[in-house]
């Protein structure tokens, strides 16, 4: 019996090393965090009224089943180098943090399909959703004589 469980163990230690030996490797570039806020968001749900006043056709409130749930939200504005990126993540409870980012300052980033992941201060990577992408102007080249 104890060789049957020292196997299992074994087995089930050696097929969870591809799990922990895969990281993902990814193509982190350098931008500037142009600004960043920490609000917090706000879901009102349950029989409050909707579309305009109690009365013929709207729901009426009922406090008992009126709930509100309150959740961080983290922003950021990110400069690129070509395009700015408007970003946001309303994080699932409030227990959740919002990462340590300073703004203007260099940080590393990786966009994949739309969404942002950034290196905050600690290091650690945090995942966003890409709201908005804009492309930087570039000046235009100043001939010789000026025009």
């Amino acid at each position: 019996m104890k060789k049957v469980l020292t196997a299992f163990f074994l087995l089930l230690l050696v097929g969870s090393l591809p799990l922990v030996a895969k990281s993902k490797s990814r193509n982190w570039q350098t931008g500037r965090i142009i600004d960043y806020q920490e609000s917090e968001w706000v879901n009102n749900s349950g029989g409050k009224p909707v579309g305009g006043t109690e009365g013929a056709g709207a729901l009426t409130a009922n406090p008992v089943w009126a709930t509100e749930e309150r959740h961080p939200r983290c922003e950021i504005i990110l400069d690129a180098g070509d395009y700015t990126y408007h970003a946001n993540r309303i994080l699932c409870a409030s227990v959740c943090k919002c990462p340590a980012i300073t703004k203007n300052v260099e940080t590393k980033y990786v966009i994949e399909k739309d969404s942002l992941i950034v290196l905050d201060d600690k290091g650690k990577e945090f995942k966003m959703q890409i709201t908005d992408r804009q492309q930087n102007k570039t000046p235009k080249a100043v001939s010789q004589d000026g025009k």
